[in-house]
C-alpha cells in the first residue's frame, strides 16, 4: 500500500482498534486533530520507540470497518416540520 506517511511521536503507546482490533498508534496533525496510524505493513511503516518517532500510513485505509467510524456530513436539505394549524390540538397547554 502506498500513501502518505504520518510520524508518530516517540513514546506514543499502542492501543487497539475499536472495529476490528489490530494494533495501531495516534498520530496528531497540523490541524491539531488526532488520526489512527498503522505502524506496520510496508517497509517504511515504523512503530515508535521510547526514543525515536514511527510512520504509519492512516489506519482507516486499512480498516475492514472504518465505515462505521466516518463521520456523517449533516442533510443539505431537510425536510421542514408541518405547520401547525391554529386549533389543533397537539398537547399545548
Amino acid at each position: 500500500m502506498t500513501g502518505p506517511y504520518y510520524t508518530v511521536p516517540a513514546g506514543a503507546l499502542e492501543t487497539h482498534c475499536r472495529g476490528c482490533g489490530k494494533p495501531m498508534y495516534w498520530a496528531t496533525l497540523e490541524s491539531g486533530k488526532r488520526m489512527p496510524v498503522d505502524c506496520a505493513g510496508d517497509a517504511r511503516c515504523v512503530p515508535p520507540t521510547r526514543e525515536t518517532p514511527g510512520s504509519g500510513l492512516p489506519h482507516w485505509a486499512t480498516c475492514v470497518v472504518a465505515n462505521r467510524f466516518r463521520k456523517r456530513k449533516p442533510d443539505p436539505d431537510p425536510s421542514p416540520s408541518p405547520a401547525r394549524l391554529p386549533g389543533d390540538s397537539t398537547g399545548d397547554v
